[in-house]
């Protein structure tokens, strides 16, 4: 059986810059790679962090980067914020995955158009 490191409110994996602009990271597991958009690492409880021995989930906090209001960032801010899952996703290396948001309203449309290119690249690439 995989023990799972255990998931402490006041401490996170990773704090890291993307673009000057700070997020909280928490990576968990291995496998097939899911990313949670989340507003607050702090305000999901244990059981809401979707821990599985089969996959990779990357949790990103948003809060410190775009405050506590994230989904109803303007579309400028909303462009930014997709630069910067994207720089992500290039200093992970990853390829393939599915990725959520935990936040109700925010607009994952730009999100999701940059993972289509991406995907369409990686077919083209090998």
């Amino acid at each position: 059986m995989i023990t799972l490191p255990s998931l402490e409110i006041k401490k996170y994996q990773n704090k890291i810059y993307l673009n000057d602009r700070p997020y909280h990271i928490l990576d968990t597991g291995k496998g097939p790679c899911w990313v949670y958009l989340v507003d607050s690492i702090a305000s999901l409880e244990t059981e809401d962090f979707e821990t599985n021995d089969d996959r990779r989930s990357i949790y990103i906090d948003l809060s410190l980067a775009w405050g506590k209001d994230v989904a109803s960032l303007p579309s400028e801010q909303l462009e930014y914020l997709t630069e910067d899952i994207h720089l992500l996703l290039d200093v992970f290396w990853l390829e393939e995955l599915t990725i959520r948001s935990c936040i109700e309203e925010l607009n994952m449309e730009k999100v999701f158009s940059i993972i289509k290119l991406r995907e369409y690249a990686n077919e083209i690439y090998y």
